[in-house]
């Protein structure tokens, strides 16, 4: 029984990541580096700790 539900989540974990990663024949776009220039990375920190890390 066990295996036969770790099979089915795997399955299901396969088809969820196959039917998300839809790309719909599009090409990937290089960025260029103009592009690139106005990119905002935020980083959140919950505590302390990683706000003195951060």
């Amino acid at each position: 029984m066990k295996k036969l539900l770790s099979i089915l989540l795997a399955l299901l974990m396969v088809f969820a990541l196959v039917g998300c990663s839809s790309n719909e024949g599009t090409p990937a776009e290089e960025p260029t580096e103009e592009a690139a220039e106005g990119t905002v990375f935020n980083i959140y920190a919950w505590n302390e700790e990683y706000q003195r890390l951060l």
